[in-house]
């Protein structure tokens, strides 16, 4: 599982790549095929394409071009593969992207995979997975692995570094304007926003200033890639970026249209988004046509002439959606967006960035959110209300990271900043990234503070971390230092008093962030002592995938003199 961005298909395809390298060798290695497990890969909207067998539904379907499947021999060869891998008992079968089925056969499917002698690996955004109703009913249950953002700065720093491996100075211009921006420092813990600020900063000036909204950089990455600049042939001939732009909403909308608005196939407009799509009749020529092919990328052509493409990722689907649906009238974009606010999975992305963009479009009136807010806010307390007044709160935190205050009428803006504050303890990382809402930064870290002594252990590192981003002043650090210590001697089932068996009691990826936290806090010599023995004993039971974190932690907690020691081997 793992956010938009986070890196899930490009694991899926390791996978699938490794499991290949490893048959191919004990094949070489002159074992037999039965013997020998072998990989299946595809999407699970391409798997719902195909009827019948599950297994020979999902093997058929990792046969399409879509997946980068190319001839290996004609229909003949074809099928006897085909037929091989469906019969064969010892195979991965990889199934990507979970958040683009909302196929209830498909996920009937995942149940009798699972129940045959087949290891199954199946990506998704959370939401998606959670709303699973099918689970595998197999004796050995699923096991869910959560991959995680990058980590700031350390992480981050390895990657910008990499990138820019032959320009240092590129590199340190980069990592500064990260380092003095906390909407930049939010966002490049994700893999894929990473990226595409080292894909920006490699194109202009050493000190060109990166984008600061979230729509601003998606529509410098659409601008990038309908220009070629990423390519050793650039567009250069291209004069009608903006048309472009224009041109590949439309598609997106089209691409989305039938899934997402009441209909008479789906009377809810409640179903997942598409893998791919028909291309509408195009009305733009010349560069141009390869300038859409950079974004949406020919997957199939027809006989008949009908093109099939696909968005060249999920992200930029969503934002040229929103682009779309900023270009309509306030009751009619309303009308699209208000079955999406509650528990849609598939909106979550693109529901606050329709209503950024339609804002900025719209001399910033807020009448969109106006209108949303008015038929959506359910004014009882029941359960069910109170929880789908929660998705409307973080609809509203994700607008905040999004925009300033001043682009918002006043009514509005006392709304974001209410949600904020009700949200401070629920939502602390999406609090971190509208930190630049500085009017209810108070009231937040008051409710943060105060919640922090009773917090669940789980959920302390990521309160302490927001409390010290709220308010990077000294004054804010020796609040955000008191509330810290005085959590973590209470941490424990046996309440102690100290902060080391809080430290040790923690999980090990915690202790990393919560001794970050302290260290940035301007700790006494005591404090490291209690961390650093913490630590020591929490290595001693730590499994090997805990190691580095706990390692590169003892080693920030510590004197270049007494890390020389241990490692030479001081029994101390």
């Amino acid at each position: 599982m793992g956010g938009p961005g986070a890196g899930k298909t490009w694991l899926a395809r390791r996978y699938a790549r490794d499991c290949a390298q490893a048959a191919l060798d004990r094949l070489l290695a002159g074992e037999k095929i039965a013997d020998v497990e072998l990989p299946v890969l595809s999407t699970w909207s391409g798997w719902a394409r195909q009827s019948g067998d599950a297994r020979e539904a999902l093997v058929h379907a990792s046969f399409d071009a879509r997946m980068g499947y190319s001839d290996v021999g004609g229909p003949e060869a074809t099928g006897r593969l085909q037929r091989t891998l469906a019969g064969h008992a010892r195979v991965l079968a990889i199934v990507d992207s979970l958040d683009e089925s909302g196929d209830d056969q498909a996920q009937h499917r995942l149940a009798s995979l699972t129940s045959s002698t087949w290891r199954v690996v199946v990506t998704s955004r959370p939401g998606s997975w959670s709303n699973l109703s099918i689970r595998p009913s197999k004796g050995d249950p699923p096991r869910v692995v959560k991959v995680l953002d990058l980590t700031y700065p350390y992480d981050v720093s390895q990657f910008v570094d990499a990138w820019f491996a032959e320009q240092p100075g590129r590199s340190a211009s980069l990592l500064k304007q990260i380092a003095g921006r906390s909407d930049l420092r939010a966002s490049a813990v994700v893999p894929l926003l990473l990226t595409f600020y080292c894909w920006i900063a490699e194109a202009g000036p050493e000190d060109a200033v990166l984008p600061e909204r979230h729509r601003d950089l998606y529509r410098a990455i659409v601008r990038r890639l309908v220009q070629g600049k990423w390519s050793n042939a650039p567009n250069r001939e291209l004069d009608c970026v903006e048309e472009c732009e224009t041109e590949l909403a439309r598609w997106a909308w089209s691409a989305v249209k039938g899934r997402v608005t009441p209909s008479r196939v789906t009377p809810n407009g409640l179903e997942a988004w598409p893998e791919t799509f028909i291309r509408p009749q195009q009305t733009l020529t010349g560069a141009a046509v390869r300038a859409l092919d950079n974004v949406a990328p020919v997957v199939k052509r027809s006989d008949d002439g009908t093109v099939t493409s696909r968005f060249v990722h999920r992200t930029i689907l969503e934002h040229l959606v929103a682009e779309y649906l900023a270009t309509l009238p306030v009751d009619e974009a309303a009308g699209v967006l208000l079955p999406h606010v509650w528990f849609h999975e598939d909106w979550r992305v693109a529901l606050p960035a329709a209503v950024v963009a339609h804002n900025q479009c719209n001399r910033t009136t807020g009448e969109l959110l106006s209108a949303l807010l008015a038929r959506a806010r359910a004014t009882t307390h029941t359960p069910g209300h109170e929880a789908a007044n929660g998705e409307i709160d973080d609809l509203l935190l994700e607008i905040a990271a999004r925009t300033e205050p001043v682009e918002w009428p006043q009514h509005l803006a006392d709304a974001i900043h209410s949600a904020r504050i009700r949200r401070a303890t629920q939502s602390p990382g999406k609090i971190v990234r509208s930190a630049h809402w500085t009017a209810s930064n108070q009231h937040v870290r008051t409710a943060i503070t105060t919640a922090l002594p009773t917090a669940r252990p789980s959920a302390v590192p990521r309160l302490a971390e927001a409390l010290t981003t709220l308010d990077p002043s000294p004054e804010g650090h020796d609040i955000a230092r008191n509330a810290i210590t005085k959590t973590l001697t209470n941490v424990g089932p046996c309440a102690v008093h100290r902060a080391s068996y809080a430290l040790t009691k923690a999980r090990s990826v915690d202790v990393h962030r919560l001794v970050d936290i302290r260290t940035t806090l301007d700790p006494s010599p005591e404090d490291r002592d209690t961390a650093r023995n913490a630590i020591i004993k929490k290595l001693a039971t730590a499994s090997p995938s805990d190691v580095p974190y706990l390692v590169r932690t003892l080693r920030e907690v510590s004197t270049i003199e007494e890390w020389l020691r241990w490692l030479d081997g001081d029994p101390s």
